[in-house]
């Protein structure tokens, strides 16, 4: 299977607020833009799964959007570029809608030093619980990925991966 059989369409961007790709754009568009590290997004199918990957190299970041039936992200997570290459899986962000305005939260940030931070709450309520601790580096060899090939996004789209610290 070649990598990019999985991908409906690319857009000139994706827009999280709106959970909607920016204006479509050609394949050929795309992979200037994305040669150039310019941002992008690619619109994929997996299965039953649909999925939005945004990115922008330039700025040393590709985001991934795991989509409901909706359209609305249930899953987001954040690769930053390392200093030695590759991407760092940094983020990851879940949310389990209630209503179509409020959700249930978790979101994990992890620094390649190992530090994390992590929340959990609902959406508009003022409480959240937060948690921090330290993780040793050489356990969060999982956290690294490879920059996708132009069309290949199979490795970067990824939903299952080893568990992360659960806070």
């Amino acid at each position: 299977m070649k990598g990019s059989d999985n991908v409906v369409a690319y857009a000139d961007s994706w827009n999280e607020a709106y959970d909607e790709p920016g204006e479509q754009i050609s394949e050929a568009a795309a992979r200037r833009r994305h040669e150039a590290g310019e941002s992008y997004a690619a619109l994929v199918k997996d299965g039953e799964r649909r999925i939005a990957v945004a990115s922008d190299l330039g700025h040393g970041v590709v985001t991934v959007f795991f989509l409901d039936p909706k359209s609305r992200w249930t899953t987001k997570y954040v690769f930053t570029e390392r200093d030695g290459g590759g991407l760092w899986l940094q983020q990851a962000h879940t949310r389990e809608w209630l209503d179509d305005r409020r959700y249930r939260f978790e979101s994990t940030t992890i620094r390649d030093d190992g530090r994390m931070y992590a929340e959990r709450g609902v959406y508009g309520d003022r409480e959240k619980e937060v948690a921090e601790q330290r993780l040793d580096p050489a356990t969060l060899t999982f956290l690294d990925e490879p920059v996708p090939e132009f069309g290949d996004y199979r490795s970067i789209t990824r939903f299952e991966r080893e568990a992360a610290p659960q806070a």
